[in-house]
């Protein structure tokens, strides 16, 4: 007797892989659009016209703190969808509270 999954166990373990990632980027997605809402409701416009504010008053905004599960998770996947930006890599509490987050 085989131990080794049928060919069809496989395809629908793949399919509930592929629907856990759905969810996933669903759920991302969400995320990022509660944080453009905040980033417009709180932030200011630049000299390039674009809403900013910093890191520190994002992350102690209520709205933020409530409806995101990781802000810098957050932010970081907006970043990586070309809708925000900031200098560096890393976001701290304290040593990057003064770092402009730039909603694009």
């Amino acid at each position: 007797s085989s131990t080794r999954p049928t060919t069809s166990t496989a395809r629908v373990g793949r399919r509930g892989r592929s629907a856990m990632g759905d969810e996933h980027q669903t759920r991302v997605a969400e995320e990022i659009g509660v944080l453009v809402e905040i980033l417009k409701r709180i932030g200011k416009e630049n000299a390039d016209g674009k809403l900013e504010t910093t890191f520190g008053v994002l992350f102690d905004d209520d709205a933020s703190q409530r409806g995101l599960e990781s802000l810098v998770g957050t932010l970081k996947a907006a970043r990586k969808r070309g809708m925000v930006d900031w200098k560096g890599q890393m976001l701290l509490k304290g040593p990057n509270d003064k770092e402009p987050i730039v909603l694009l």
